[in-house]
């Protein structure tokens, strides 16, 4: 290669090294000024083009080699490659790179790679807009992934948006997808065999002020559910819905509310079908705090005539209510208090075994032979088809 030197060779507005040899030759173009400006530093080649016409073209018939090649630049703080002042652009382009081959071959129309795993610091593509448009955008025209990543991360994230200034819109909008059949706006699946504790989703409001702050919302406009849970938990510690240590205090764990639009339907059905004979309460409701003197288990309240509590007991031998009261006072217990109360002309009743066949015993108790009736104090009312009996009550008998 030829020695270097500082001089300045105006040519004409057309330049062609023309290489007809078929081997390859190198050829150094040193301090070449075709648009005849003062050149205030050495190894400048300045194209300076007034027609609307390509300032440089290079017609290369590389097979296996490059077509542009920067070899080994020393540029430390600067730019390798700079695009600047392109402030005219209409509907043009700063960069364009356009390929129609037909090869199945993989490639990658542009590769950008940070060799170097020191260089933590270093992002390998910043887009930076400062108009009120998209920064990015794919237009995949084809059936097949429009954005894949494959990360080697492990504790980091593969995925992150920090910062966001968004106050009434969306970090995250998936929009519009109005031809879906059987696919999925998002699906995660995860197949790792680890046993370690760990959410596929974690969702948080982290903020204790954002009172009004949903952290999930459901709004199903169709004639299906809207949440379908299917889970394949066997014991209890993998339940299909957990709620775990609320804070709730005067609130409601969970609660259902403004379900007006009901007429044969139900607030919530809870059915099992399973033939195993092992002892289970389909439904427990368990108050584990002797010193909640206050709580009641269940409470329900009807306002209007209907049944309050209906039991269908459909099976040929057991009981439909059976009352374990286990209490420990010095005073009087009752297993069933009733408080009837009736602002009508009737009287109010206690309990109704109307129904029931003649001859079919209503109450079974203890045999208990009375020997000293004792004092007869009270008497105990009981309508029989309509008409009003009483049965005498005596007080400290034995």
């Amino acid at each position: 290669m030829k020695p270097k030197v500082n001089t300045v060779t105006p040519i004409g507005t057309e330049m062609i090294l023309p290489n007809m040899s078929g081997t390859r030759k190198y050829v150094e173009i040193q301090n070449i000024n075709p648009s005849n400006q003062t050149l205030t530093i050495h190894s400048k080649l300045i194209l300076n083009q007034d027609q609307n016409d390509s300032a440089l073209i290079i017609d290369s018939e590389s097979t296996t080699n490059r077509v542009l090649y920067i070899d080994t630049p020393k540029t430390t703080t600067s730019h390798i490659i700079g695009i600047t002042q392109a402030n005219d652009l209409t509907t043009g382009r700063a960069l364009s790179i356009y390929s129609a081959s037909p090869s199945n071959a993989t490639r990658s129309l542009a590769y950008i790679e940070n060799n170097h795993s020191s260089a933590t610091d270093t992002t390998l593509l910043y887009l930076r807009q400062e108009a009120q448009n998209r920064s990015l955008f794919i237009d995949q025209n084809t059936n097949s992934i429009a954005l894949s990543i494959d990360s080697e991360a492990t504790t980091s994230k593969c995925i992150s948006i920090e910062n966001s200034q968004i106050t009434t819109g969306r970090v995250l909008d998936c929009n519009s997808s109005n031809f879906l059949t059987t696919g999925r706006i998002i699906s995660a699946v995860s197949n790792s065999a680890d046993t370690g504790a760990r959410d596929l989703v974690f969702i948080r409001n982290q903020n204790t002020a954002a009172v009004n702050t949903k952290c999930l919302k459901l709004d199903q406009d169709a004639n299906c559910s809207a949440l379908h849970i299917d889970s394949e938990a066997t014991t209890h510690t993998g339940c299909a819905i957990e709620i775990q240590s609320p804070a709730t205090t005067t609130g409601n764990v969970f609660r259902i509310a403004g379900a007006n639009a009901l007429t044969t339907g139900r607030l919530m059905q809870l059915e099992s079908n399973s033939a195993d004979t092992s002892s289970r309460s389909l439904v427990s409701i368990h108050n584990n705090n002797a010193l909640a003197t206050g709580a009641k288990v269940l409470r329900l309240q009807q306002d209007s005539t209907g049944t309050a509590l209906s039991i269908d007991m459909n099976g040929t031998t057991g009981n439909a209510i059976v009352i374990d009261q286990d209490s420990n006072n010095a005073g009087d217990i009752y297993a069933i208090d009733i408080v009837s109360n009736n602002a009508g002309a009737g009287n109010p009743g206690g309990i109704n075994l109307g129904s029931f066949s003649v001859d079919e015993p209503l109450i079974k108790a203890p045999s208990d032979a009375i020997t000293n009736p004792g004092t007869l104090s009270h008497q105990l009312a009981i309508d029989i088809g309509g008409t009003t009996y009483y049965l005498y009550a005596y007080t400290h008998g034995t």
